[in-house]
């Protein structure tokens, strides 16, 4: 049975309050922002420039954009078909051999055209804003984000949602384009984490202070104010984890519902950003084991086939992504920072660090002492009641802890930089797991003063 709670007028006011609250912290914040960072810039530019990935400075000649006019997509349904037809013309004349035709020799032309990078003298104003912000030939343009983002190191998806958003006010550039979404992105998770504390992690109130202490924070400040796609990883992170919790919580018997949801949260998460992948394989493995444990079989291959459609739909997608993971510019970097254990135990506490500080303003050591402490005064009690067999709780934690430590564990070791943005992720689970293993241990308190002195005491 689904262990869902039925609507609460009291708890619904409480949480449009808090959304509130949290809308006018980030909107204040907001204002504050003077700066960018230059990727920040960069997701801008390949979400909007026109079939131009990099700032183009200086040749004014044949560009992408006059071939896609000329052999692509066009800037009309007629234009499309009609240059499907004449593409298709050229390749069966070469024998459908492409290098041998004029579309891959103009393609070579317009390409280095539009790479050209480098011109002295001064820059106006008005090159970078035409880069950053969506032409009015550009609008909604999406075969142009396609081109800008098929070399970039991440996918395309939150490039396509900021390109959409600037489309709707074409030459303007704003801050408030990228703030705007991230603010949406972020009241989204903080909804969905409120939803999956409240149905399957221990009821409405640790719900609302989950959703408090990680909304009202630095660390969904810090996630939301950073215009890049770290802010939608954050939220396919947080389905994720409800798509599976869902799942257990239906002794991981399978419905059309779930199914589509797993399958939603791993594919836009890949989208989103490839380190998504290191979220998937952890929660893939803790999902297993406790289907192994519950002897559910049938329920194991379903997942496992659900799991690996989910992959192949997301390279479908976005083909691109193979060359961009095994043959980008960064991949060997990656791979030699994974099997580098000479660094290991300085990433892990640098990252640590960065962890518990942006969620907690407090040393890296805080944190896991916390949680360690929580851990074993619930196993002590469960050792003096002498309670014995399987615990939802412990089943539960591990869908959550052993995710978020194989990311930790993973990312720690292969990004290029020790810095937030990479576990930007896992803040919100900061506050779950501190939370809701605090809220047990005052509910087994609280039952064992009913045990003992029989007063009724409800919370």
């Amino acid at each position: 049975m689904r262990s869902t709670q039925g609507f609460s007028r009291r708890y619904a006011i409480i949480l449009a309050v808090l959304l509130l609250l949290i809308t006018a912290e980030l909107i204040f914040f907001g204002t504050k922002k003077e700066g960018y960072h230059i990727d920040e810039m960069y997701m801008y530019g390949t979400a909007n420039s026109e079939y131009l990935p990099f700032p183009h400075l200086n040749y004014d000649g044949y560009r992408v954009k006059d071939w896609m006019l000329e052999y692509g997509p066009g800037e009309s349904l007629l234009q499309f078909f009609r240059n499907i037809g004449r593409d298709f013309s050229i390749l069966r004349e070469s024998g459908f051999h492409l290098k041998d035709t004029e579309i891959y020799s103009q393609y070579l032309v317009a390409k280095a055209n539009s790479n050209d990078m480098y011109r002295p003298g001064w820059v106006t104003g008005d090159f970078f804003r035409d880069y950053v912000s969506v032409s009015k030939s550009n609008t909604f343009n999406y075969f142009s984000v396609v081109y800008n983002y098929r070399r970039d190191t991440h996918p395309l998806l939150y490039g396509a949602l900021l390109h959409t958003v600037c489309s709707f006010a074409p030459g303007v550039f704003s801050k408030w384009f990228g703030l705007g979404l991230n603010l949406c992105i972020t009241l989204l998770t903080v909804l969905l984490l409120y939803v999956t504390v409240r149905n399957y992690l221990g009821g409405r109130i640790p719900a609302i202070l989950v959703a408090a202490c990680y909304g009202l924070s630095a660390a969904a400040g810090d996630i939301a104010l950073y215009i890049r796609m770290y802010s939608l990883l954050t939220l396919m992170v947080v389905g994720s984890l409800y798509a599976h919790l869902r799942l257990r919580e239906s002794g991981w018997e399978w419905t059309k519902k779930d199914r589509r949801l797993l399958i939603f949260f791993t594919v836009f998460g890949y989208l989103t950003q490839y380190y998504f992948v290191f979220i998937a394989f952890g929660i893939a493995m803790a999902s297993v084991i406790s289907m192994a444990v519950r002897k559910k079989k049938k329920s194991i291959v379903r997942y496992i086939l659900t799991m690996a459609i989910s992959g192949v739909i997301g390279i479908a997608l976005w083909p691109f992504s193979i060359k961009a993971v095994f043959g980008g510019t960064r991949t060997g970097d990656t791979f030699g920072a994974l099997f580098n254990m000479s660094d290991t135990f300085y990433r892990l506490k640098a990252m640590l660090n960065v962890l518990t500080y942006h969620t907690m303003g407090v040393p890296g050591w805080v944190f896991p002492c916390l949680l360690l402490v929580i851990v074993a005064v619930l196993i002590t009690v469960r050792i003096l009641k002498k309670e014995k067999g399987y615990s939802n709780a412990a089943e539960k934690a591990a869908l959550i802890v052993t995710p978020v430590t194989v990311y930790f564990l993973f990312v720690s070791k292969v990004a290029p930089y020790l810095v937030d943005r990479y576990i930007m992720c896992l803040f919100p689970w900061v506050s779950v797991l501190l939370i809701c293993g605090m809220y047990l241990l005052f509910r087994r308190f609280v039952a064992e003063i009913r045990v003992r002195t029989g007063l009724i005491i409800g919370f």
